[in-house]
């Protein structure tokens, strides 16, 4: 179902746009151009109906009045409309902002904030986690900057700031070891009844995201021709809930994966044991990792001596380690990975690719020593 449509009274069209869990508003302004704005609730998008009436000329009128929150708000919510974010980038969008609209300067009128007040913001967000930290840098970096564009300020007060460092440690991800991976692979076949079993193998055996494993179709995986469409990934709604989207993370995450041997059994075993439109019953990367955390402590897998944290995405690194260590270019693990430019990859996996470099030059070393 696409839309539904009502209409009250002077108030302009308004319409429920199921695919976003969105309803939108149309009017037709002066010259005859016709306007959408959109809202999470009817009574949201009336109201913004009602000002666009009242003023004639635009969500921004008086771009002298316009807020922080509210020209944030506008950006996202733009965002969201014409596809550039789904459901779920549209839902991190809104938390994000969640944040900003903590601190005073969410109220600040755009030609009021300056560099203090921008500096003030980022210093009182530094107990927040490095990721968290960048996106409000990048959400009020745009805001600025398209109010630049439209000449509500002339000069972009975040341009000379510089981001801070989170005061949280950051805990790396982590691949496992060859040692840890044998161990791992060996529990999880002495033991066919763990509930998360063949999705914990089958994002080892092909690098794909937990996300993607949990969002296949039966149609996905084709025996035959020993392939694996990776076409979607589970998001979430405007209600944070779990779903199933209709699209990858990006577009370069739209792949063919081939299934070696081992991602072939299990994918065999998965479709036999499967009885719903996706192949994995439970779709939640929360519940698989919580899972994987328990089981590889209570088999002891893990090497307590290896530094980093171990979770469902450190099956997708260690696809990629193995990969890197037998040789597979980086331009082929890109495309394996999903990614959306080669530098993600080698910035990713930098300091596997500088072990080789180092086992490399020993090994060249050794040879020159013995012809010289």
């Amino acid at each position: 179902m696409g839309k539904t449509k009502s209409r009250g009274n002077g108030e302009g069209t308004i319409y429920k746009v199921e695919s976003k869990g969105l309803w939108a508003g149309q009017l037709t302004m002066p010259g005859g151009k016709r306007k959408t704005v959109y809202g999470k609730t009817r009574k949201a998008v009336a109201e913004k109906l009602q000002k666009l009436s009242t003023d004639g000329s635009g969500a921004f009128s008086d771009l002298d009045k316009v807020t922080l929150s509210e020209f944030a708000k506008t950006l996202i919510d733009d965002d969201h409309a014409a596809n550039v974010t789904n459901v779920n980038s549209h839902h991190r969008a809104m938390e994000t902002l969640k944040i900003i609209e903590r601190h005073p300067i969410a109220d600040l009128p755009l030609k009021k904030i300056n560099e203090m007040a921008v500096k003030d913001f980022l210093l009182s967000i530094t107990n927040y986690s490095e990721s968290i930290i960048k996106k409000c840098y990048s959400m009020i970096s745009r805001c600025m900057k398209e109010a630049v564009r439209l000449g509500a300020i002339p000069a972009n007060p975040v341009e000379n700031v510089r981001r801070p460092k989170s005061a949280k440690k950051t805990k790396k991800i982590r691949a496992l070891t060859v040692d840890e991976q044998k161990r791992l692979v060996e529990a999880l076949e002495q033991h066919p009844d763990f509930k998360f079993k063949n999705q914990i193998l089958l994002s080892l055996f092909t690098g794909a995201r937990m996300g993607e494993i949990n969002a296949l179709a039966p149609g996905d995986i084709n025996l035959t021709f020993k392939t694996m469409q990776i076409r979607r990934t589970v998001t979430r709604d405007a209600n944070d809930r779990a779903i199933v989207g209709d699209r990858t993370k990006t577009y370069a995450g739209e792949r063919l994966l081939p299934l070696n041997d081992k991602a072939l059994a299990v994918a065999k075993d998965a479709l036999q044991n499967c009885s719903g439109e996706t192949v994995f019953p439970v779709m939640t990367t929360s519940k698989v990792n919580d899972a994987l955390k328990r089981f590889v402590k209570h088999y002891t897998i893990l090497d307590e001596n290896v530094a980093g944290d171990v979770t469902c995405h450190s099956l997708r690194h260690t696809y990629a380690t193995r990969c890197i260590e037998s040789g597979v270019p980086a331009k082929v693990l890109q495309h394996l990975l999903g990614h959306k430019d080669i530098q993600t990859t080698l910035n990713t996996y930098c300091d596997v690719y500088e072990n080789l470099t180092d086992q490399s030059t020993q090994k060249i070393n050794e040879y020159l020593s013995q012809i010289m």
